[in-house]
């Protein structure tokens, strides 16, 4: 419950700081949009994604491997 407060507490603050960057012309109408925080099944927050974006897994759109060390040859594109 306590953390349920404290999200509370630094919702509100955050809210009010936004605000007060839009007054001052810092922030954008867009920016003062509401985020909405869940709570998932491993009981970790999140926020909800705007409309425009996508969740996939990291494995969906990459490959994840793990690896050694180069060898030697090993030319570096910068």
């Amino acid at each position: 419950m306590q953390r349920m407060n404290l999200l509370k507490f630094y919702s509100k603050k955050i809210r009010e700081e936004k605000q007060k960057l839009f007054t001052e012309g810092k922030l954008k109408k867009k920016d003062l949009q509401e985020s909405i925080i869940y709570q998932g099944d491993d009981n970790s927050y999140y926020e909800n994604c705007p409309n425009t974006w996508a969740k996939v897994s990291l494995a969906t759109i990459s490959k994840i491997t793990s690896g050694g060390t180069p060898k030697n040859g090993f030319k570096r594109i910068l």
